[in-house]
């Protein structure tokens, strides 16, 4: 029986490849931890004749547990309870340079960064 999470990725690659053969641009905003996660996006784009482009992220640990300390007290960002956190470390497996990825880090000039995507 397929989960809440597989239905709404479902769902979410239909409506990806809809926007594509609309001939939108799509920003899905994931973790996407896992290659095969990347790939079957990739796959959709492909499909609709569209690139795709991995942005990684690529944030230390100790900057993010920083931010979630401030976050604590400020309320600013959504709290990501720590057995999920945990789980997508568990899963990650970093984009390689075959995936077209794009890498953000927190030293990154944003508006450069956003220039050239």
């Amino acid at each position: 029986m397929p989960t809440d999470g597989d239905i709404s990725a479902k769902l979410a690659q239909e409506n990806i490849l809809k926007a594509l053969n609309n001939g939108k641009s799509v920003i899905y905003d994931d973790n996407n931890a896992k290659r095969e996660h990347r790939e079957e996006l990739g796959d959709i784009a492909k499909k609709a004749q569209a690139e795709s482009i991995v942005i990684y992220l690529d944030t230390p640990l100790e900057v993010i547990k920083a931010r979630e300390e401030a976050n604590k007290d400020s309320h600013g960002r959504h709290e990501v309870e720590p057995h999920n956190f945990q789980k997508v470390l568990e899963d990650l497996e970093i984009p390689s340079s075959d995936e077209e990825v794009l890498i953000f880090t927190p030293e990154t000039d944003i508006n450069g960064f956003v220039t050239n995507v």
